[in-house]
């Protein structure tokens, strides 16, 4: 068993929490720091942010024994329709080499990645750093040659700026887990569409399948309605040698054996 430091880098305050400590960032530099629905997000174009979580992740890997570093989907926030992100004072200053704002903002979180991993691999080669990105990099219609996969949702590249499969494809990352948590025969994010997708585009870095207890348990297999999806996941990613094994989410919910999952499993 390895244990991975999972750490969402740039959400510097959630919906819920209602105060903040003297000294936290968003506290002693509100200027590095935007406000969006409710969050607090550090600015990914502001490179004293990268600087300042890359500092916090060297202490955690120089200070404890930690087989891995992991980071979640969130990078720029989750768009709210009518709410821009607050960042063109930041575009102004950094980015108008750039030919548009959605360029910049990938770059930023671009530089971000790969220092991270050569921050974590220069302190200790052994530890690994992974991501478990939103689980549809784009879909086939915002690709001009078609190479995204055949669904119709958020988008990591378009929407979140995050160009998982460049990192993916530079090896900057050790691993990913894309989060597949929706159901087989999903209208907008087939569950067996987006493994195949992936398991496509691995680029030789391992990959895992990130995967919804609930949701699983709570959807019927379209060729079996008597039996839940989760004999059916499991058959389809073990169909494919580019696929590494799956991380299942919430971790509560395979202890307390929802649907019995566990049993299962």
């Amino acid at each position: 068993m390895e244990l991975h430091a999972w750490i969402n880098p740039y959400r510097a305050k959630t919906k819920d929490t209602r105060e903040l400590a003297v000294n936290h960032i968003a506290v002693t530099h509100p200027e590095r720091v935007f406000d969006y629905d409710g969050l607090k997000i550090l600015d990914p174009g502001q490179r004293e942010n990268c600087d300042y979580i890359l500092r916090i992740v060297g202490d955690i890997v120089s200070r404890y024994d930690v087989d891995g570093l992991h980071i979640d989907d969130y990078f720029y926030p989750y768009p709210v329709a009518g709410f821009p992100i607050p960042d063109q004072a930041s575009y102004n200053r950094y980015g108008r080499q750039f030919a548009s704002v959605a360029d910049w903002r990938r770059d930023n979180v671009d530089v971000f990645i790969k220092a991270l991993g050569e921050e974590i691999h220069r302190i200790k080669p052994w530890v690994k750093f992974g991501v478990s990105p939103f689980g549809i990099y784009r879909n086939k219609k915002s690709t001009p040659d078609g190479s995204g996969s055949n669904t119709n949702g958020l988008q990591n590249y378009d929407d979140l700026y995050a160009d998982v499969a460049r990192w993916v494809k530079e090896g900057w990352i050790d691993y990913n887990i894309p989060q597949i948590y929706w159901q087989i025969v999903h209208p907008a994010a087939d569950y067996e569409t987006l493994v195949k997708w992936w398991a496509r585009h691995t680029e030789n870095r391992p990959l895992f399948i990130g995967q919804s207890v609930v949701n699983t348990v709570q959807n019927a297999d379209p060729k079996n309605p008597s039996i839940n999806q989760l004999p059916r996941k499991m058959a389809l990613q073990r169909a494919y040698q580019t696929i590494g094994g799956s991380c299942q989410w919430p971790a509560s919910a395979v202890v307390e054996n929802v649907g019995k999952y566990r049993d299962a499993l």
